[in-house]
């Protein structure tokens, strides 16, 4: 047994069991078709405040730049959340043991900690909030929550603060909580430090072969204790 997956399979072509499914693969019931999907994805757009909580649904799922200004860094113990290591839920410690309900209450030993912060920004249209996830807040400060816990022995980490009073260039992904409920707290996928010069909003498009049922993102809440915490 491992906890990893395989780099690559093999397959017995012999066996009687891809025979059976060569076979059935001739079968016209058997074929599950195909289509193309043409999805287009706007390129990031600078927005102020203002214009950020009056977006409609079409930006749902989309993401956008906001130039501000931080006005506080809200002071959280812990200031990071546990992940399980192998479907990258977080999982929550119960009686002194991390387990993870997803992987079938499975024991997770020494789970991932991931940064989740909360920050007030402002310009001068208005003001959020914003939970900044892990990726930002490692590229921003050059270290992991391991390394931090380390260093602070278990206080709020005070290069944290450092940000405060700071210009920085955020970006933004709208979820559906922030336009159907009307939801203030933002997910901060991308953080520079000053303002950066933004393009003209362009359209990609990018073509995806999916079966002919689409699944859709599920949204999320809003507190530092996120049901799918991982997949913002």
């Amino acid at each position: 047994m491992c906890n990893f997956s395989p780099t690559a399979y093999y397959i017995n072509y012999n066996h009687h069991i891809v025979a059976q499914l060569r076979k059935m693969s001739t079968q016209p019931e058997f074929k599950i078709e195909h289509r193309s999907i043409v999805q287009t994805k706007k390129e990031p757009e600078l927005k102020t405040i203002q214009q950020i909580k009056t977006l409609g649904e079409d930006y749902i799922e989309e993401e956008v730049i906001c130039q501000v200004q931080i006005t506080a860094v809200q002071e959280s113990n812990p200031w990071y959340y546990s992940q399980c290591t192998t479907c990258y839920k977080q999982i929550d410690q119960v009686e002194s043991t991390y387990r993870c309900s997803k992987c079938n209450n499975r024991i997770v030993p020494y789970p991932d900690k991931k940064f989740a912060i909360i920050i007030v920004a402002k310009d001068e249209t208005g003001e959020i909030n914003i939970l900044l996830m892990d990726r930002p807040i490692r590229k921003l400060f050059g270290k992991t929550v391991l390394e931090m816990e380390e260093e602070e022995k278990g206080k709020f980490p005070a290069t944290f603060k450092t940000m405060e009073k700071g210009i920085y260039t955020i970006k933004l992904e709208i979820r559906e909580f922030n336009i159907k409920e009307k939801e203030e707290m933002y997910i901060g996928n991308d953080i520079y430090q000053g303002s950066y010069m933004v393009p003209k909003m362009k359209e990609r498009k990018f073509t995806v072969q999916q079966a002919t049922e689409i699944s859709q993102a599920q949204s999320s809440g809003t507190s530092i204790h996120l049901d799918n915490i991982s997949q913002l």
